[in-house]
């Protein structure tokens, strides 16, 4: 968002800002036909992507930070989320583990993309699927929620020796449940990011992740968004992702 609204000043424009729980199919064409708004940047496609391409069916000045797929109508820029969950799980197995389970809810797209490259490094490898271990991207839900995941995989003698998180954040918060519970990272468990967050570099041990970058992103957001507020229609964009190895992984 402080990328954004740098690059939107640079244009002077000003930002509004909404948060958004869908409650219904039009919550995105309220905002497009309200008349308050030039172009919409929308951050996430959760599991709205019928909306969202319904929406640009009509409406020029979208663009989603997200993922692009086959075949949709949206202008979306973002990193190749697939190829992250696989550079991730290809270094987890590189450095020997062959237990590896992916820590969080694949029922947003760009999170599902996560997990299905991970799946694909995997197969590759010839090992079983990763176990897959839900956690919301609500903070004040994570800690108990990857608690439960470790202690319940624990209970039922399912080991494992590395996790491919959905994000920094869960990251985070996985390797101190895990420092939590006597285990070390990486020497019991390595663990992966995604994000490369500042607090990533900060962390003990320091976060092996996959790196996105936000303000490359945010500047072809703007740009493709004023292409299209002039009626252009502007291409997406998918960046490649970084592996950022530090000392978790």
């Amino acid at each position: 968002l402080g990328h954004l609204a740098d690059e939107l000043a640079a244009r002077d424009h000003d930002v509004m800002l909404s948060r958004i729980i869908p409650d219904d199919d039009d919550w995105l064409s309220r905002i497009t036909r309200s008349g308050m708004v030039d172009g919409v940047l929308l951050i996430g496609q959760s599991n709205q992507l019928a909306v969202i391409d319904a929406v640009a069916e009509t409406y020029l000045p979208l663009v989603v930070w997200g993922s692009t797929l086959p075949g949709q109508h949206h202008c979306a820029v973002g990193v190749d989320n697939r190829l992250g969950g696989r550079m991730a799980g290809e270094h987890l197995i590189a450095t020997g583990r062959r237990r590896i389970a992916f820590m969080g809810e694949i029922r947003t797209l760009e999170l599902a993309q996560r997990h299905a490259g991970l799946c694909d490094a995997m197969a590759d490898a010839g090992l079983k699927p990763p176990q897959q271990l839900d956690v919301a991207l609500a903070p004040e839900l994570m800690p108990d929620q990857i608690a439960a995941n470790l202690a319940r995989l624990q209970g039922e003698g399912r080991a494992i020796d590395g996790i491919v998180a959905a994000s920094d954040m869960i990251a985070l918060a996985t390797m101190a449940e895990l420092s939590a519970s006597g285990r070390s990272v990486p020497g019991d468990v390595a663990v992966t990011g995604f994000d490369d967050l500042p607090l990533a570099e900060r962390a003990i041990p320091r976060l092996t992740t996959i790196r996105q970058d936000l303000e490359a992103g945010a500047k072809a957001m703007v740009a493709a968004l004023f292409e299209r507020i002039e009626g252009r229609a502007a291409p997406g964009l998918e960046m490649p992702p970084g592996l950022i190895l530090r000392d978790s992984a």
